[in-house]
């Protein structure tokens, strides 16, 4: 996948891997050293004090909570919570210097995607065309320092695949290749920003959720109502209301732990997002959204973790929590996933990629055991799907990744 100058690739996330691994994880408290970090982000999403009676640390274990924090790409949001500690409990100033430089190119990363953006709003602009940037930076105001969110991708949503086959072509115009991955999803590098158009909110493979749904959606989505401007950072933008946004982020989330994991940034997204935007939300319109889509489990199991773990409170969701358990387990995923997988040393590394295809189908069934009860439907189509495409790989005698 195209990447951000600064974003992971595959042999930088192996490398932090290693270095996990030399680690004398023997010899650390690893539960201690979780509840640490996460203790750590609530007081920086939060802005919180952090409580001094826990520290000092040793090396080893300002060691373990750095690469955690860049295997769940929050290296720059834990920052501001070490730094408000006092000398005496801070890290050493050889990590510190490390830790200080990821987080200012995370700003400049950030202050990229802003120019990009406001680059590309301004051609589809001159255009004709509107696009409604959804997730990623449009997140970012959500957060107490917005460019320390980790700067990836600008995803733009044009309501129809028709509107981003059109956009596409306005791309290639400006001379820029444009891959199309999907009929409903393409990829193209704006300068050093990856961006990707979407033709569909959001992907699914789900056989219970019948027509008259998806043309609900697509009727909403037609609608001006569905939208609103925003200004993120000093970049005026079209996104989707607070509803729709949060049918997306919870959908989005279940389509990615059915199929590679996520990580404590979705999971801060979504947090910081209903802390901001609860008001606005109309939550009876959204209990409709997620009972049509099938996800009112998953949202309950959402809501849990989050109020467990990073801090949500109780008011500013008129939902019940979910089970416990069904937390614990995701808990227990996100630390080993991480970023979408990219760091699974289960599932990612050498020997994995030996033999990517059953690696592949060795995941889907790992997740689908621990997360189908949330959607039986969405996540059994997305099994189906892909022995689909390996029957038709067998049958075509070519290889599809």
């Amino acid at each position: 996948m195209l990447s951000l100058g600064i974003a992971r690739t595959s042999s930088a996330l192996l490398s932090l891997n290693r270095i996990f691994d030399h680690l004398p994880l023997n010899m650390l408290d690893e539960d201690k050293l979780k509840s640490l970090f996460l203790h750590l982000l609530r007081a920086a999403i939060w802005e919180d004090k952090v409580d001094t009676s826990l520290f000092p640390l040793s090396e080893s274990e300002w060691q373990w909570i750095y690469v955690t924090a860049v295997r769940q790409t929050m290296e720059s949001v834990l920052l501001d919570a070490v730094l408000s500690l006092p000398e005496d409990c801070q890290p050493s100033s050889a990590l510190q210097k490390v830790w200080t430089t990821a987080a200012v190119a995370q700003e400049r990363a950030y202050l990229e995607q802003l120019r990009t953006l406001n680059y590309i709003y301004a051609r589809f602009l001159s255009s004709g065309i509107t696009p409604v940037v959804v997730k990623g930076v449009s997140l970012s105001v959500c957060y107490p320092r917005p460019n320390h969110r980790y700067a990836s991708d600008i995803d733009l949503f044009y309501g129809t695949i028709t509107q981003k086959d059109e956009a596409d072509k306005t791309i290639e115009g400006w001379g820029i290749p444009v891959e199309r991955k999907l009929q409903d999803e393409s990829i193209c590098m704006v300068g050093q920003v990856v961006v990707e158009n979407h033709g569909r909110l959001f992907l699914d493979h789900n056989p219970l959720v019948g027509p008259s749904t998806r043309k609900r959606l697509d009727d909403a989505l037609s609608s001006p109502n569905a939208y609103c401007r925003k200004d993120v950072s000093g970049s005026e933008i079209t996104t989707l209301n607070p509803t729709l946004t949060l049918l997306l982020l919870v959908c989005h989330s279940y389509r990615h732990v059915i199929t590679s994991g996520i990580g404590l940034r979705q999971l801060t997204d979504i947090v910081l997002f209903l802390n901001k935007e609860h008001n606005n939300i109309q939550w009876d319109t959204y209990i409709s959204w997620a009972k049509d889509w099938k996800m009112m489990d998953w949202t309950r199991c959402l809501l849990t973790i989050l109020r467990k773990y990073l801090g949500l409170s109780p008011a500013l969701s008129p939902l019940d929590a979910g089970s416990e358990k069904d937390a614990d387990v995701l808990m227990n995923e996100v630390w080993l996933s991480a970023n979408f997988g990219q760091t699974d040393t289960r599932y990612v590394g050498q020997e994995a990629e030996k033999n990517s295809k059953r690696t592949t189908l060795r995941r889907l069934l790992h997740y689908y055991r621990l997360f189908a009860h949330h959607s039986y439907g969405e996540a059994t189509g997305s099994l189906m799907k892909l022995i689909h495409q390996r029957l038709k790989e067998q049958l075509s005698g070519k290889s599809i990744e």
